[in-house]
């Protein structure tokens, strides 16, 4: 079990790390824009532990405690494996010891009350992962090794087992040549309808090419005309009904905020384009599940950064090492973030995009993952094929691996996320059996 006086603890080494980053920011020791952005990724994890914490403290219900803390835990390690808030993390430092709340307690913190003041924020983080890892129930910890090729097997099943088909989204991901790729998707219309949308995306693409024209010689601002250019080469070059979609309706809201730039005929002519676009996508029942699944979620301003923030991190990743990824791949991850790029105005559509795009990347580098793994356990692991591809799959899975962190702290928003956590836990075990060379 967890006490509550483990729960006070660690809210409190928490809040010690939160006033760190508060402190940064008044002193302005490190560039403010860089600062609030690790803060952001800080706060996701903070902010889902003391809603939990308020939440047990008035009604005395801790009965989810372990659960909580397996997500802390999580939450933590993303944090700690992300290069970007690691350098941040090295420069705050912890300006107050963290408070001993009274016995009992069932974690170990030790570690947390030796903190010296001249402690990094990295440290504080690092020994509050120490801590919650003990806490955590034994059939959820991690474990360092694998000891047996029967245990990897199992592990390997028990990964396919939980890993889920790719799910409908913008961008869906394959491996070819040993190399993450885009896969071409081939979204037709409902059947019987395969004419009318033909002949619709045709007058579309005729109607557009003609308003664009009209925006050209008119005085609107940059960002329509930007928008509906995107907008007609997505309908030109066959995109995904989805990539559409969103594109559709950032114009449609470009449309009605610049409406009063534009002639009254014009306005009305953009307004007419994006609902016959709307029309034609409504023949397609992929845009239909996403956009019904996309109208029942909430996603905050923080999580919308969140994932903006881990593709960011996943993009730099295989732009670092172009060796993981084609460069179609960061190229379109670019384009995905590009929908969110201002958390406050994302649409929820635009939200899920990014969501789903990163969880269908993490599915199959999983899988890819699982299938390396069940191909070489019959050698040693050090006798692996090269030792170039296995440096490969050590650095997709961790890439993934971050994604996955990341994207599991949104499993009360997203539906369909609750595999991420478990598949998480057997990654990082065979990353650490790719890294030791032993079976």
């Amino acid at each position: 079990m967890i006490y509550q006086t483990d729960l006070l603890t660690l809210n409190d080494a928490i809040n010690a790390a939160r006033q760190s980053f508060d402190a940064a920011g008044r002193r302005g020791k490190l560039p403010p824009d860089i600062v609030e952005a690790e803060y952001l990724k800080f706060e996701q994890v903070r902010f889902r532990f003391a809603n939990f914490y308020m939440e047990a403290r008035r009604y005395g219900r801790y009965e989810q405690a372990n659960s909580l803390l397996r997500q802390l835990q999580l939450g933590i390690k993303g944090l700690l494996n992300d290069e970007d808030f690691k350098r941040v993390a090295h420069e705050l430092y912890v300006s107050r010891p963290i408070r001993l709340r009274n016995e009992p307690h069932h974690v170990e913190l030790g570690p947390l009350l030796d903190l010296r003041p001249t402690s990094s924020v990295y440290d504080l983080l690092d020994r509050i992962l120490y801590a919650v890892r003990d806490g955590v129930e034994q059939s959820f910890e991690v474990e360092r090794l694998v000891s047996d090729n029967s245990s990897i097997m199992k592990d390997s099943s028990r990964l396919r087992s939980i890993v889920p088909e790719q799910k409908i989204s913008p961008v869906q991901f394959e491996i070819e040549d040993g190399k993450l790729a885009v896969k071409p998707q081939n979204s037709s219309p409902i059947p019987g309808r395969e004419e009318i949308a033909s002949v619709a995306r045709d007058d579309i693409i005729r109607r557009g090419a003609s308003l664009i024209g009209e925006l050209k010689n008119s005085n609107c601002d940059p960002r329509l005309l930007r928008n509906m250019e995107e907008l007609q080469g997505r309908l030109c070059s066959g995109d995904s009904p989805i990539l559409i979609g969103i594109s559709n309706n950032a114009c449609d809201h470009l449309a009605k905020v610049f409406s009063s730039e534009l002639p009254d005929a014009t306005s009305a002519l953009l307004l007419a384009h994006v609902s016959s676009v709307s029309m034609y996508l409504a023949q397609f029942s992929d845009w239909r599940a996403f956009s019904n699944a996309s109208e029942t979620l909430d996603f905050s301003s923080v999580d919308i950064a969140a994932l903006s923030q881990t593709l960011g991190h996943v993009v730099s990743s295989f732009t670092k090492e172009p060796d993981l990824a084609d460069p179609e791949v960061p190229k379109t991850l670019l384009e995905v973030q590009k929908f969110i790029a201002d958390p406050q105005k994302a649409s929820k559509n635009a939200a899920l995009a990014a969501a789903r795009t990163l969880e269908n990347l993490v599915i199959r580098v999983f899988g890819y993952g699982a299938d390396y793994i069940d191909q070489t356990v019959k050698k040693s692991i050090s006798d692996l094929s090269t030792t170039t591809s296995k440096i490969i799959v050590i650095s997709l899975l961790s890439a993934a691996l971050v994604a996955a962190n990341n994207l599991s702290i949104l499993e009360g928003t997203v539906g369909g996320l609750n595999w991420m956590s478990d598949a998480a836990q057997i990654v990082t075990r065979q990353i650490d059996l790719l890294r030791t060379g032993s079976h």
